[in-house]
């Protein structure tokens, strides 16, 4: 309910937020297709999945600190 409260108070800044997590989501999926459910892509998952907490319900916290960077580095490792 607290999510829909939100978005009916400001869609624009969702959809920013939104077009933060989208292009990591996408180089995830090319990855996912290239190397399967690696441990390498599982751990991508899960900090993608953080990082969207963080953007959507900050309120809810994160198991560890995470932002765009820090996934973009795992892409890289």
């Amino acid at each position: 309910i607290k999510r829909l409260d939100k978005l009916a108070g400001d869609a624009h800044k969702d959809r920013g937020l939104f077009l933060q997590i989208q292009p990591l989501w996408d180089d995830y999926k090319k990855l996912r297709k290239k190397e399967g459910y690696s441990e390498k892509v599982k751990g991508i998952r899960w900090m993608l999945e953080e990082f969207r907490v963080s953007l959507f319900a900050q309120e809810l916290g994160t198991a560890c600190p995470v932002s765009a960077k820090r996934v973009a580095k795992l892409f890289a490792a």
